[in-house]
């Protein structure tokens, strides 16, 4: 919304290509279908309210309906025409899994071959067939929150952060196009623009693992284990540090100015908190952080009104 006041244009307006994983990725398809920023943000107090149950994992009815309600029930993919968009998804049919991009246009490999045999038994759903809110839903089955939508689970497994998987994406594709003697529809970078979700305080850990020969130290040895499993978790979906830090490095070398927006929390959050009074101070923690860091803002959005 900063960069919307700043730019007095639409996100829309502002960019060519719009990527997200999980709640990312329903943002994502929802600014691509043309859905303001306000809207948006009300259609999230309805998610909470209507969706985050007592138990896990959450029933997905209500939110199947709110999806279809703001992304069209029928919509495909292909409709989409205003922006390249991706959604990322984890395809977990088969081991290993492999990340799935949810794309509005035709695949790169399907540009270079589109004869070639399908990948998966039974396809998948190209940008032809492939319906907006399912892909959304699908980008958004996290793990013990819901369950997973057809052949996917969440995105964030593997593209917690999709930058990099989009920045790979459009080089991909821009060959392509060279190689079928479309170098004219080419996409020139000229700004790269990520947003978080907001990172979490940074915590004392204190973790090791050996294993003892006296019984009694069982027990510390089992929470060091905990300890490296949350360990594991965090840093597999972990959107920002090293992540961050190798996006901005491969923005740095095209010479592209690459910009990341993710406000320090005053605590950890869980993905499915209700409670309106941390959700409002997450909101005043975002508005602040953005006045904190106004001159790269207003930067970012003289670079995006060009």
């Amino acid at each position: 919304m900063a960069l919307e006041r700043l730019t007095q244009r639409p996100p829309l307006e502002c960019f060519d290509w719009i990527a997200g994983t999980s709640t990312g990725g329903i943002l994502a398809s929802g600014l691509a279908a043309g859905k303001p920023l306000r809207e948006l943000m009300n259609t999230y107090f309805l998610i909470k309210d209507k969706v985050f149950g007592i138990t896990r994992p959450f029933d997905d009815r209500e939110l199947l309906k709110i999806l279809k309600e703001i992304l069209g029930e029928h919509t495909v993919m292909n409709d989409i025409q205003s922006v390249k968009l991706l959604i990322t998804g984890t395809l977990c049919d088969k081991s290993p899994v492999r990340l799935h991009l949810f794309r509005n246009y035709a695949s790169p490999s399907s540009m270079v071959a589109p004869d070639a045999p399908p990948e998966r038994t039974p396809p998948l759903a190209d940008h032809t067939q492939q319906v907006v809110w399912q892909a959304a839903r699908s980008s958004g089955a996290a793990p013990t929150y819901f369950e997973k939508f057809d052949r996917f689970m969440d995105g964030g497994l593997i593209a917690n952060n999709p930058t990099l998987d989009t920045l790979t994406e459009i080089h991909e594709r821009n060959l392509a196009l060279k190689r079928v003697g479309r170098s004219d529809e080419v996409t020139e970078l000229s700004v790269v623009v990520s947003l978080g979700c907001g990172m979490s305080p940074v915590q004392d850990l204190d973790v090791d693992i050996v294993w003892p020969d006296d019984p009694l130290e069982f027990a510390n040895n089992v929470l060091g284990i905990v300890k490296i499993l949350n360990i594991l978790s965090s840093q597999t979906t972990n959107p920002d540090n090293a992540v961050v830090d190798r996006a901005r490095a491969w923005c740095s070398m095209i010479n592209v100015p690459y910009y990341r927006f993710s406000p320090t929390l005053h605590e950890d959050v869980d993905l499915a908190t209700k409670d309106d009074k941390v959700l409002a101070t997450i909101l005043w923690e975002t508005r602040a952080y953005m006045y904190q860091r106004y001159g790269d803002v207003k930067t970012c959005a003289q670079l995006l009104a060009q």
